[in-house]
């Protein structure tokens, strides 16, 4: 008798726990789905966009395959900067219905917040593409537009004052990254110093009295980053050489440091560390290096200059760009200038129009192995989200299939990758 009325409640606390783990299983998908909610709501608010539609459009969307029905508030504080996303739902039970409890209530909210929100500073650094691709199709005029809006949004508050709380950093790149002349001397880069070089004598003839033929013209096509343009040129044939003439001299070469750097002997090239033991090449006299890279701070005029200021240069090579991002936020030499991840927000925006055409050949990057450069472009990313960055990545008029699937793979998740699609 004792065991017949013990078994109803003993099969119902059973239920129970059936019951409250599935909804615990579906608690988490919710949280997941609203942490993801309110960032993609943030971007919104950031772009312009309606952050509650977006929201509730994603909520939906990710439960749409249960049937089941979610609700969707959105709270945005545009004084504090912040997104707040509620969603709740209900979960079917399925021992606890003989107790007449037919469902659980499940609740999740998340906040997004930048800049003034919240009790952490936030530090934001944009690692723009500045190669010769760029010039294509409007991109670089819409990069730079899409740049300075994000400056603007992240660096004021909204009575139009400077958010003391924020701190934005920018490296533009090529190939190369430039950390600029005024670290020459470093004790964490290489030999940084201009120096002359003097080869011994050499003599060569000279013909002074060559005689050509009719010129004429040799049609050809060249690619700069992967973009073709026409390289033709005017030439004639040698009828005459005439008689030779000997002339000797000594070459000097002036060798100058403009501060462009290649890259550390791998796996160094893949960490945001460069000191005294662990230094930073420096490549002389590289004239495929953008303008030099402008570290954490609050001067929203000289982060426009600089953006203001780029035109579309050179090769490709990403894993650098994102490297002296990373290495502007992080509270390690070479800079330093970085809070602990614990205090404070760390944002890597990384503003590219894709496929790498250049890689390290250490240290300089003449390597055309670009499988190699999307490799350590996944590795620079993985380690820089594993330092507690979250990691935007943005693709301008990206084409290439894989190259696209890197830079999701970049990202933090799937609400931080925008693929921004060409001018129609």
């Amino acid at each position: 008798m004792i065991f017949g009325l013990m078994v109803v409640p003993v099969m119902l606390s059973i239920g129970a726990a059936i019951d409250y783990g599935r909804a615990a299983q579906t608690r988490t998908t919710l949280q997941t789905t609203v942490d993801s909610a309110a960032i993609a709501a943030g971007a919104a608010m950031l772009n312009g966009g309606n952050p509650t539609q977006i929201a509730a459009n994603y909520v939906q969307q990710r439960f749409a395959y249960t049937g089941r029905t979610v609700t969707a508030t959105t709270t945005v504080d545009a004084n504090a900067g912040t997104v707040t996303v509620r969603a709740a739902t209900t979960q079917p039970t399925a021992v606890m219905k003989i107790a007449r409890v037919d469902t659980l209530p499940v609740v999740a909210s998340a906040t997004a917040s930048i800049g003034a929100g919240g009790s952490k500073k936030t530090e934001l650094v944009i690692s723009f593409d500045t190669t010769g691709s760029m010039s294509q199709g409007g991109r670089l005029a819409t990069a730079k537009q899409a740049a300075k809006d994000l400056v603007d949004k992240v660096m004021k508050l909204p009575s139009g004052a400077s958010n003391p709380n924020v701190r934005v950093g920018f490296v533009p790149f090529t190939r190369y990254v430039n950390v600029g002349v005024a670290y020459k001397g470093a004790s964490w880069l290489t030999n940084s110093q201009d120096y002359t070089e003097t080869l011994p004598q050499n003599c060569y003839d000279t013909y002074p009295h060559i005689v050509y033929g009719p010129p004429y013209r040799v049609s050809q096509t060249c690619y700069s980053d992967g973009v073709a343009y026409d390289c033709s040129y005017d030439t004639a044939d040698v009828v005459s050489w005439g008689t030779p003439v000997n002339v000797c001299y000594t070459p000097t070469y002036d060798h100058k440091w403009y501060g462009c750097v290649g890259s550390q002997a791998s796996p160094a090239d893949e960490n945001d560390l460069a000191n005294a033991t662990n230094k930073v090449p420096a490549l002389y006299d590289n004239t495929d290096c953008p303008s030099p890279l402008i570290r954490l701070g609050n001067d929203q005029t000289a982060i426009n200059n600089a953006i203001d200021a780029m035109s579309a240069n050179g090769e490709t090579y990403i894993a650098p760009g994102l490297l002296w991002g990373w290495r502007l936020l992080s509270p390690n030499p070479p800079f330093g200038d970085g809070l602990g991840s614990s205090a404070a927000n760390k944002i890597l925006v990384l503003m590219t129009d894709g496929a790498n055409t250049y890689g390290a050949s250490y240290p300089e990057h003449n390597s055309a192995d670009v499988a190699a450069s999307n490799a350590k472009l996944v590795k620079v990313c993985t380690a820089a989200k594993g330092a507690g960055i979250t990691l935007y990545t943005i693709a301008f008029q990206v084409t290439d299939t894989t190259i696209q699937n890197i830079l999701s793979q970049c990202a933090t998740g799937v609400p931080y990758y925008y693929a921004r699609p060409a001018k129609k």
